[in-house]
């Protein structure tokens, strides 16, 4: 499709999204904090991404169980 970069976002409760992420190949690149408010407040996100050239297979990042641990 000619893309460079794509990126994805998921809630950091929801550690199956980020397992999915990181086992299609995606890097952990960080969070960013109250980025939606729903219902039971504000809502952080982690950031993953793919680049060009990438392998979509290899599972070369493994989501972190504490995106605070994992961005020291």
């Amino acid at each position: 499709m000619g893309l460079h970069r794509i990126h994805a976002t998921c809630d950091p409760r929801n550690l199956g999204s980020s397992r999915v992420l990181a086992k299609i190949g995606m890097t952990y690149e960080g969070g960013i904090r109250h980025t939606a408010l729903i219902r039971d407040g504000w809502r952080d996100s982690m950031i993953f991404s793919i680049l060009e050239g990438e392998c979509r297979s290899a599972a070369h990042s493994a989501p972190p169980t504490d995106p605070a641990r994992s961005a020291r």
